[in-house]
């Protein structure tokens, strides 16, 4: 069991339940919230807008849960904001489980599917044979351990900008850049798992690469499935080491091919003073937004 499992429970379950339309959402990195990382046949507007507030949780269950008393029409009504005029125009009805139903941590959304219309018997049998399976996948240790509580901040630009220069400020060292390309990772996995949503995938090897910095680097989110990351002078000579760290974590994390290429970077030294440095900073991060 790995970072990929939500995935792959999300396919078996899908293919059980015959889901033409449907999705899993997990509790996001860094809201307070659900969101889409695995889909099946649902279009770019909808996955950007399938987004549930926690606090709208129980609301959203008792209307599209299996025990709901709400006909067809009041549950399409109910997810209807939640997605696309095009998908909430051709719903008929919908259903909305949360795994595990005490302190929920992931959620099956089905919109298509030949069993919405069966009896909640029928579907309940159907449910017992993905729930736990579902509620495995959440609870292996690595998926565990991404989610729970960190140290370590996701940065913008402009914090980012302001710890690298108080850094340089109070050692009078420059240190270096390392703009590292997860590009090629993310390709390998929709590849593997098409039903993956890339931007998720992304948001979990961010995560890791920020828990597995620790010391003084930090890192930094750019586009195009990019990431800076700050090493100090002090541990320059090891940014190779660093890399290939990096490199293993991931491959362990996402038990991929030991021969695929996992990290391909750019590096850049910064000016030991900070006017200098900043800059270098304000040409390398243009792109970022703050």
């Amino acid at each position: 069991m790995d970072l990929r499992a939500p995935v792959e429970v999300f396919t078996a379950a899908a293919d059980l339940l015959r889901v033409a339309k449907g999705a899993l959402l997990l509790r996001s990195h860094d809201e307070d919230s659900f969101v889409v990382w695995a889909y099946r046949g649902l279009d770019e507007t909808t996955r950007h807008r399938l987004e549930f507030p926690r606090h709208k949780l129980p609301e959203l269950v008792h209307n599209l849960g299996l025990a709901s008393a709400t006909d067809d029409k009041q549950r399409a009504a109910a997810i209807a904001p939640y997605l696309s005029n095009l998908e909430s125009s051709m719903l008929g009805s919908a259903l909305l489980l949360a795994f595990p139903e005490t302190d929920p941590q992931a959620l099956l959304l089905v919109l298509d599917s030949p069993y919405l219309t069966s009896t909640k018997a029928h579907v309940g049998l159907l449910l017992a044979a993905v729930g736990d399976p579902i509620v495995d996948a959440l609870d292996n240790s690595a998926v565990r351990h991404l989610r729970t509580g960190s140290r370590h901040r996701q940065l913008n630009r402009r914090g980012f900008t302001q710890i690298v220069l108080q850094h340089i400020e109070a050692t009078a060292t420059g240190g270096h850049l390392v703009a590292l390309d997860l590009q090629p990772v993310l390709d390998h996995l929709t590849k593997q798992h098409p039903e993956m949503d890339q931007f998720r995938g992304f948001q979990d090897l961010y995560t890791l690469v920020l828990r597995t910095l620790g010391g003084e680097s930090f890192a930094l989110r750019a586009p195009a499935q990019r990431i800076w990351v700050y090493v100090p002078a002090g541990t320059s000579e090891d940014i190779d080491l660093l890399l290939a760290h990096l490199s293993a974590v991931i491959r362990t994390k996402f038990t991929l091919d030991p021969a695929l290429k996992i990290l391909t970077h750019q590096d850049v030294e910064l000016d030991s003073t900070a006017l200098q440095a900043q800059s270098q900073l304000d040409s390398i991060l243009a792109d970022v937004q703050d």
